[in-house]
């Protein structure tokens, strides 16, 4: 019942309706939901924060929605403000269907935004592609906006690979509307 309180009285997260919310808002048990939405949509492709507390620490806000009866977030989406613009730094859901469909059509409509950019790779840079959303494709724009230096450009086609902490290197794409 203190959970439904929290959310109602101090996130309130309506139902069916994105809202962007400070993750330093989130109680214990709000930040453990949020982890397992993250485990869950990364453990495939690997988990580059170690825990709850670093993943909350790192970021400041989050896009969040409940379409669900329940009172929990059903996605999320984490992003982090930049001279750039906003990129988004994580997303993901509860794994449902109809939740993956939202979250792909709120990053889709973001993207299309100007001073929203991501860093994608596997099924969602491919997403992305089919969609048509714009990849930053220079190199020199590409290292300036990730503050990254030395990427290795694998083609022309904005593919890029470079290392992503414990995780080795990794390819990836930008995709967005930079500012």
């Amino acid at each position: 019942m203190r959970l439904l309180y929290y959310i109602q009285e101090k996130i309130d997260l309506p139902k069916k309706k994105w809202v962007s919310v400070p993750l330093s808002d989130l109680d214990q048990k709000m930040k453990q939901r949020l982890w397992h939405m993250y485990e869950e949509t990364y453990k495939s492709i690997g988990l580059h924060i170690e825990d709850v507390n670093k993943l909350t620490n790192k970021y400041k806000v989050s896009w969040m929605i409940d379409v669900d009866q329940d009172s929990d977030p059903d996605a999320f989406i984490i992003y982090k403000e930049t001279p750039y613009g906003n990129k988004i730094a994580l997303l993901g859901s509860d794994n449902k269907k109809l939740h993956k469909r939202l979250l792909v059509y709120k990053v889709l409509k973001l993207l299309r935004t100007k001073g929203w950019f991501v860093e994608a790779s596997h099924k969602l840079a491919d997403i992305f592609v089919s969609k048509n959303i714009n990849i930053i494709k220079d190199k020199k724009t590409i290292e300036k906006v990730l503050n990254k230096p030395n990427i290795q450009m694998i083609n022309d086609e904005g593919l890029y690979k470079r290392k992503i902490g414990a995780l080795g290197y990794k390819e990836k794409r930008l995709f967005g509307n930079i500012l």
